[in-house]
């Protein structure tokens, strides 16, 4: 499956240095070698070699469309094996994750799974910035 994302609110920015995103993403989300990101004209196309799991798809995607610099992740990987994809939300002023957990789970409380799912780039529950990408994993609560 090919997605595209693409950020809606953007400053131009010049997007970092492929090695300096290829040591964040080795450090927080992967030590995987085979997934490969290339950079032009602000646009991130990822692929890999071989299939990865959806979670740690998703945290690239959400990595790279936060990513200063870059304004749209072309994601070309495929998943080992089929799992519920997660959506995709930007934060709008006023939001909490309280809030967000409400509208997709229909419990406020679950605010902490949304949380660990967009660790990093978040680093406090407290602490959101509009114009910020989430995942949010899908409910299997329900």
């Amino acid at each position: 499956m090919i997605a595209l994302y693409h950020k809606i609110h953007h400053e131009p920015q010049q997007p970092p240095a492929i090695q300096e995103i290829t040591n964040i993403i080795h450090e927080n989300i992967t030590k995987n070698e085979t997934v490969n990101i290339t950079i032009e004209n602000n646009k991130a196309v990822v692929t890999s070699k071989e299939p990865i799991d959806q979670d740690t798809k998703e945290r690239l995607v959400v990595l790279l469309t936060n990513t200063p610099g870059i304004i749209q992740v072309d994601d070309q990987i495929e998943t080992k094996q089929e799992e519920p994809a997660c959506q995709y939300y930007t934060i709008r002023s006023g939001d909490t994750l309280s809030s967000i957990a409400q509208q997709f789970y229909g419990d406020a409380n679950r605010y902490n799974e949304i949380f660990k799912a967009n660790s990093p780039p978040l680093k406090d529950p407290d602490e959101i910035q509009p114009n910020v990408t989430l995942r949010v994993p899908p409910d299997r609560k329900r």
